[in-house]
């Protein structure tokens, strides 16, 4: 048999063995712990090349610098309009958001880069590792570690949300919230959330909008009350994907596919909503909802909530937020699989996470990406941060 034959056979083998043995969720810095199995079937077909070539353990890490961690811590529905038709948008002054205060007092003065990475070990348990870089590639590496898949950083970047996936789903899958500076972790108020969760934090900071089956709803983590605030299915048999908060709060993009089976329906795509609209109990008609046009893909806003950058295969469009027309497009290399995303507030730069390499890129594309570093497995969420003087 050929090698990449007995991994994939090895790898079936090893996967039904972690479904029977699967650990406790402990972080290293001691932690109970947090996407769902199709997230997994992908991040384990995207990592098992690497696994085949050298990899059999959890990778050592290149350098440490570790912070000591104290212990462990009714749905309603919008109208299913079929019209697409897309009101004349009106220009906005936003206002630029302050400083993000960071997250980690022993880091210098500056514009940081806070990232994730995760990876599977010979068990298929995934583990990650949460770093800071600055824009010339230097920082501490490892200042939080668990295991699970971490999925989203908090607006203040002082918090990550991760999922422990249970593999055999006999029961939920755990999503968990790690305080990045103390190292305490709880668990989210709602743990039966099923397995194909893609969220974002917001509209407040203890909030979470999360996707539940293509549908759209809120949680409350104080509380632990959810409410759905979008049937997408109701739009023409539709289904919601990823939602991405604008940073000023008052829009939210949504990618929006129609036809769950058959052929993908023409108006499929990027979709932005207004804030008072999309979190007023249901009346939000299709009408209303203004759509990017042919543009699908990952987004990021710009920090003036001006921009959004939508990375599409081999393309990265910028796209102006308030008229919805492309202002430019950048090619990038076709070997770049765009996985993560996030607008620099003070350098005006996009970080770019793609298998397992960081870039950053000009957003005016007077450049070509610049390496930034390498690091284990693939990339999960990344965020900026700054450090005031």
């Amino acid at each position: 048999m050929r090698e990449n034959e007995w991994a994939a056979a090895r790898a079936a083998e090893q996967l039904s063995s972690a479904v029977s043995r699967r650990p406790s969720r402990r972080c290293s810095c001691p932690m109970n712990q947090h996407r769902l199995l199709d997230l997994i079937c992908t991040c384990t077909s995207i990592l098992l090349a690497s696994l085949n070539a050298s990899c059999t353990a959890a990778p050592a890490p290149d350098q440490i610098t570790s912070i000591p961690a104290p212990g462990h811590l009714s749905s309603p529905s919008p109208h299913g309009a079929t019209s697409t038709s897309r009101p004349t948008p009106t220009l906005r002054v936003a206002v630029a958001p302050t400083p993000t205060p960071a997250p980690f007092p022993q880091i210098a003065p500056g514009e940081w880069l806070l990232y994730a990475n995760y990876w599977p070990d010979d068990s298929l348990v995934f583990h990650w590792s949460v770093s800071v870089v600055s824009r010339d590639g230097v920082g501490l590496d490892r200042i939080r570690e668990g295991t699970g898949i971490p999925l989203a950083f908090s607006q203040s970047r002082s918090r990550l949300i991760a999922v422990e996936p249970n593999l055999s789903r006999s029961s939920p899958s755990g999503l968990y919230v790690v305080d990045l500076v103390t190292g305490n972790v709880s668990d989210v108020p709602r743990d039966a959330i099923d397995f194909a969760v893609y969220l974002d934090w917001g509209p407040e900071d203890n909030a979470l909008t999360l996707n539940l089956d293509g549908d759209l709803y809120l949680l409350d983590l104080t509380t632990g009350s959810m409410r759905r605030v979008l049937d997408c299915e109701a739009v023409d048999n539709g289904s919601c994907g990823v939602p991405v908060w604008s940073p000023d709060r008052q829009r939210i993009s949504i990618d929006l596919h129609f036809g769950r089976s058959g052929p993908i329906d023409p108006r499929s795509g990027i979709y932005i909503l207004e804030a008072e609209c999309f979190l007023s109990a249901g009346d939000c008609p299709f009408a209303q909802w203004q759509r990017v046009p042919d543009r699908a893909g990952l987004r990021a806003w710009s920090p003036d909530s001006r921009l959004i950058a939508v990375a599409e295969y081999s393309l990265l469009s910028i796209i102006d937020a308030a008229e919805l027309s492309t202002i430019r497009e950048i090619p990038l290399d076709s070997t770049m699989s765009v996985h993560s995303l996030t607008w620099s507030s003070q350098h005006g730069e996009l970080a770019i996470g793609s298998w397992g390499q960081l870039y950053l890129l000009p957003p005016d594309g007077s450049s070509l990406p610049k390496f930034l570093r390498s690091v284990t497995g693939e990339i999960g969420p990344i965020a900026w941060f700054v450090v005031p003087p």
